[in-house]
């Protein structure tokens, strides 16, 4: 299991789309929780693509209370509980709203050596950390329920990771995403293996074939 180093909360009402900008920069140790509600559950096709494609945990959190600063209040419970986690070091809020200050002097006070930053998007969040920059604006594209992205996402996961389980001895992870990505195509059975044979060699194409060619996309 992937420690988690670093939160995004993201405050959906608030920021909207616009507060995705970077969602693609974030990896494996990293969790991108997406706070939503009845006013605020609606994504695009690109944002649903860039979350299937993510190295990052990706999930929601749905507010079903409503009122003045509902989701505020759930937001900040949450901060209270990753803060709590040992392997925590850092917690990106997305929003701008500055209440939020008063979770930065609280971990302050509860937890030194835990860094929190306040931004209007993941990508400040991102570069905070770390000198990278590639935006990505959602603000425009076809709409989709995050429900039905978070359907999308664990078919993915549903069909990578037993792959991803089964061939780790087998397979480095630098050859990981390709072995993934001959599995999902819609090639037939035979060049599915020949694929394997090539790209792993013959003992290590056989048995990776062999262990994994029950699973369908």
């Amino acid at each position: 299991m992937t420690v988690i180093n670093h939160y995004y909360l993201i405050d959906m009402e608030n920021v909207g789309l616009s507060g995705l900008c970077g969602l693609n920069l974030p990896g494996e140790g990293s969790a991108i929780i997406l706070f939503i509600s009845n006013n605020a559950h609606v994504a695009t096709e690109e944002v649903q693509e860039d979350i299937l494609n993510s190295k990052a945990e990706i999930s929601t959190f749905f507010c079903s209370v409503t009122g003045k600063n509902a989701m505020d209040f759930e937001l900040a419970s949450f901060f209270g509980s990753v803060l709590e986690k040992p392997e925590t070091k850092r917690v990106s809020i997305i929003s701008q709203d500055g209440g939020y200050k008063s979770l930065e002097d609280y971990a302050r006070k509860a937890r030194k050596n835990v860094t929190v930053y306040q931004g209007r998007n993941i990508l400040e969040a991102f570069v905070a950390e770390q000198n990278m920059a590639g935006p990505k604006m959602y603000a425009k594209g076809k709409q989709v329920d995050f429900k039905h992205v978070m359907e999308a996402l664990q078919k993915k996961r549903d069909f990578e990771d037993p792959i991803r389980s089964q061939l780790a001895g087998i397979v480095n992870s630098g050859e990981m995403d390709n072995v993934i990505a001959v599995m999902k195509d819609e090639a037939s059975p035979k060049q599915k293996y020949l694929s394997l044979l090539k790209m792993l060699g013959r003992v290590r194409g056989t048995e990776a074939y062999r262990i994994v060619k029950g699973i369908r996309a």
